[in-house]
């Protein structure tokens, strides 16, 4: 995974005429209107660019949804449960390397005389 900044959603209005961008922060960072827009009444433009609003929202909704499940695994992505157990059991994992961490130390302190 890139990383969730890499993200970006794209989407655009059902007429084509309004263009959106979501940046990897998930806050709106373009809006590009093309000429058949500005000949739209205001309400119409509006709903135009709710809706390419909403679409670029909605694809960056699913790219982090893909991270944070290549992240987190499948299963644990949607199930509370599931992260916890995946979390527990990584965190016993880490438990277990500091252990052997903490005797290879004392194995190198005790050879190099150092206890």
């Amino acid at each position: 995974m890139d990383g969730i900044l890499t993200i970006t959603g794209r989407g655009r209005s059902p007429d084509g005429s309004v263009r959106a961008r979501v940046g990897g922060d998930g806050y709106l960072e373009a809006v590009r209107l093309r000429a058949e827009a500005m000949r739209l009444d205001s309400d119409a433009l509006a709903g135009q660019v709710c809706a390419a609003v909403r679409s670029a929202q909605q694809s960056f909704a699913r790219q982090a949804s893909g991270a944070r499940a290549e992240v987190l695994g499948d299963a644990a992505a949607g199930d509370p449960a599931a992260l916890a157990t995946r979390l527990e059991a990584a965190q016993a994992g880490f438990a277990q390397r500091i252990e052997e961490f903490g005797r290879t130390l004392d194995a190198l302190n005790r050879r190099l005389g150092l206890e």
